[in-house]
């Protein structure tokens, strides 16, 4: 996030090594408080991890959010599509999720760019909704219309603006800290 010059909210909004290598910390310690019957340190530890996991996930909103709010303003250019695909993403059980993937090209201010945001929700969900909006794309006839930031041009989307996922995270963030503070106060006891 280039308006926010700060690496660390980079770090925790943008990064997704950072994001599965905490996921995977954050599972491990949960499942060794499982496997200790309960032991304390654990616990408090898989609380505490929680609350911060909260913290990351509202500041994400926050700065998604502003994002998206000011890609609306965006000056726009036209596009070309090189590449779309639908990907499968995370499989649990027997369900699985797809994400539409597009990468694409643009000149700004005499300079080429490429680019492969379609909007700031970062969702995914099933084969047949990443399907079509990768048909919604393909339908465009190759060019697309991309708003780019004219302060940072690497940060460009095809379609500018706030989601409800948005406004999801302001509501799942401060859940998960207000849980783990529970948690390592054992109000909550699980």
């Amino acid at each position: 996030m280039a308006m926010t010059g700060n690496k660390f909210i980079n770090l925790v909004t943008k990064n997704s090594l950072f994001v599965f290598i905490y996921i995977v910390s954050f599972t491990a310690v949960g499942l060794t408080a499982i496997m200790t019957d309960g032991n304390p340190f654990w616990v408090k530890l898989s609380w505490a991890m929680l609350s911060i996991l909260g913290v990351f996930v509202s500041l994400g909103a926050y700065f998604s959010h502003q994002e998206a709010s000011q890609s609306n303003k965006w000056p726009t250019v036209s596009a070309k599509i090189l590449m779309t695909k639908v990907m499968s993403g995370i499989a649990t059980g027997n369900q699985h999720t797809y994400s539409p993937l597009v990468e694409y090209e643009f000149s700004y201010l005499g300079k080429k760019f490429k680019g492969n945001t379609i909007d700031y929700s970062a969702v995914s969900g099933s084969k047949a909704w990443a399907e079509k909006v990768v048909t919604e794309l393909q339908q465009r006839g190759g060019t697309l219309t991309v708003s780019v930031n004219p302060d940072n041009p690497e940060m460009n989307v095809l379609n500018p603006g706030i989601r409800l996922v948005h406004y999801l995270r302001y509501l799942i963030g401060p859940a998960m800290i207000v849980i783990g503070i529970l948690g390592i106060q054992e109000i909550i006891i699980i």
